[in-house]
């Protein structure tokens, strides 16, 4: 147990290594211009509720070996699926994990990307099941990713809390 929990340590760390990023935000400056991710949603489609990402992160990938580092570990639950491949020269990735959650219903989503200047604003929504709604017995580990242009600025995550109302 004790090797196990210093395993997640290290790891944890290292992935925590991975690039420059701010503290939580509360809201996206008035100046920022919203900028348009291209399309990787569906790289992570199959593993967006049952990822192996079983712990909240918030993570800044510019290089392929943290990429895949964060990859193998959201696979864990369906290793067959291949790494997707990313152009770090011109690319980055900003991924976001909700972390172990007890059953179905739970979701997060990267929703809206701004630029201000070499910064780049991630508004991150995170989403539980309410009173009433039906939900799948499954532990669930859900994940976003954003593949944007690449920057040397910092990104700055403003976190977004939402409770689905089932009637």
């Amino acid at each position: 147990m004790r090797v196990r929990l210093l395993m997640f340590s290290i790891t944890f760390a290292l992935l925590g290594c991975s690039s420059p990023s701010a503290p939580e935000v509360p809201d996206v400056p008035d100046d920022a211009v919203a900028i348009v991710r291209d399309d990787f949603q569906d790289a992570v489609d199959g593993m967006r509720h049952f990822s192996g990402y079983d712990e909240p992160a918030r993570r800044v990938i510019r290089d392929r070996e943290t990429w895949t580092r964060v990859w193998l570990r959201v696979t864990t639950n369906a290793s067959s699926r291949s790494l997707p491949q990313v152009d770090f020269d011109r690319h980055m990735i900003i991924f976001a994990a909700m972390g172990s959650k007890p059953s179905t219903g739970y979701q997060i989503q990267i929703t809206e990307l701004y630029r201000r200047g070499e910064d780049i604003y991630a508004v991150v929504l995170e989403q539980s099941p309410g009173r009433g709604c039906v939900v799948g017995p499954a532990i669930t580990a859900p994940v976003a990713a954003a593949l944007v242009p690449r920057t040397s600025g910092r990104v700055h995550f403003v976190e977004r809390t939402r409770t689905h109302r089932c009637n």
